[in-house]
């Protein structure tokens, strides 16, 4: 029998470490077993590209008193749901997608129960809404929407050019034993990953009964506005106080604002070049100004 005293000294952790520890085999076997099976009313999963504002968003709507949800991707909080961290891609799922596709077929209701009660360990009291964001559920919404009916999707998008900078700037595929021994991934990678997202949320989007799209622009421009919005959506109240100022994303402390042209700026004429050729037709489509816009 498990001796829920011997679990104590886990409280003692901090914030990050615990986190860390619930993306373990061990943590995933804690949760599963400890955990409440999540049962809220209604499920919302944001998704989108990786360094889009999918944090940001998540994280302010979890500050609302009728919303729950795990503090960091659900994906790693879970053993039953596949991400491309655990192939050596961090941030990168398009080149590894056909090993990470699942089917309604390969959940049974023990996996799914499996999953609500890890979710539901990380998630705090019982609420009426639980909100998950996993940037690698962007490839699988309609699956979601099988496994969860009535599932609400929230897609973040954002200009290319800014996420692919990002994508390059974070991802750590060395720490990961990326399968091609890649230290620092090329531009090419990161915007064709960008490309990738957008054009299967584009795809999927009449699938989904419930589909709503904030643009990263928008959101850091007036927040309050943005999320009034998506509080209509969700069908939750409004939102007693203002997000705008200084938000804690990723650890940090800083202001909500629009970082595309900081982004952009690191940019070299030649990642410049070669955004414009990978993705330029479509930044372009959606009303974002071409890379070689800021040469």
């Amino acid at each position: 029998m498990l001796d829920l005293a011997r679990l104590r000294p886990l409280d003692q952790l901090p914030a990050r470490a615990w986190r860390r520890f619930g993306r373990t085999p061990a943590g995933h076997a804690l949760a599963a077993r400890l955990g409440p099976e999540a049962r809220p009313e209604r499920w919302v999963f944001v998704t989108g590209c990786y360094n889009s504002g999918t944090t940001l968003l998540a994280d302010a709507l979890r500050t609302h008193p009728q919303v729950m949800g795990p503090p960091a991707e659900g994906v790693y909080l879970t053993d039953r749901l596949s991400h491309p961290e655990a192939l050596g891609w961090p941030r990168m799922w398009h080149v590894c997608l056909d090993r990470l596709e699942q089917r309604p077929e390969d959940f049974s209701p023990d996996d799914l129960r499996r999953i609500r009660r890890q979710w539901g360990f990380w998630s705090g009291p019982p609420r009426p809404v639980l909100v998950e964001k996993s940037i690698a559920n962007t490839y699988r919404m309609p699956l979601l929407q099988q496994l969860f009916p009535g599932a609400i999707f929230i897609h973040v998008l954002r200009d290319g050019a800014a996420a692919a900078e990002g994508i390059r700037r974070k991802a750590r595929p060395a720490e990961r034993g990326n399968p091609q021994g890649l230290i620092r991934y090329p531009i090419e990678l990161c915007i064709r990953q960008w490309r990738a997202s957008v054009e299967l949320a584009a795809r999927d989007r009449p699938r989904l009964e419930r589909f709503i799209e904030v643009r990263y622009e928008d959101l850091t421009r007036d927040i309050d506005a943005e999320l009034a919005r998506l509080a209509e959506f969700i069908g939750i109240a409004p939102f007693a106080r203002s997000h705008a100022g200084v938000k804690r994303v990723h650890g940090e402390e800083r202001p909500v604002a629009d970082l595309n042209a900081a982004s952009r700026a690191r940019l070299s004429a030649e990642d410049r070049r070669i955004i414009d050729r990978e993705a330029g037709d479509l930044l372009r489509a959606l009303g974002y100004p071409p890379a070689d816009a800021d040469a």
